[in-house]
């Protein structure tokens, strides 16, 4: 598992001088460490310094889903309570990414992981 201070260090990297944002699953692969683990330390890095943007992902059967099928809905901290309303059934919530300016279009966001380097050999706890 890596250091806290690894985490934090490419955090801040990120964030603050590359500007760019960083999902769970990047900050899992650069660190070593399991997606859930990278989730919370996502969120425990913006609840640090909240002038970062909070994207959270949402999963569930809409309300107007006539096949009761599940969705997936990528959406701003701010529209987060909002977004969720118009779940019938939410079965999972949690932090996908931070972004250091305000997110106009989401696509950047999901785009990110597509360039993500591969689960190294020896690891079987990441995502």
């Amino acid at each position: 598992m890596a250091m806290v201070s690894n985490v934090e260090d490419f955090l801040t990297a990120k964030l603050y001088h590359d500007k760019e944002p960083v999902t769970y699953r990047l900050l899992s692969r650069h660190c070593c460490i399991s997606a859930q683990q990278a989730k919370v330390n996502l969120e425990s890095y913006a609840i640090k310094h909240p002038q970062f943007y909070p994207v959270y992902c949402l999963v569930g059967v809409l309300l107007n889903s006539k096949d009761a099928a599940l969705s997936l809905r990528i959406v701003r901290g701010e529209e987060r309570e909002t977004a969720k309303r118009a779940f019938f059934s939410l079965s999972e919530e949690h932090f996908y990414c931070l972004v250091p300016y305000q997110p106009k279009n989401l696509s950047i966001i999901v785009a990110i992981d597509a360039h993500l380097p591969p689960i190294p050999a020896s690891s079987t706890a990441m995502a």
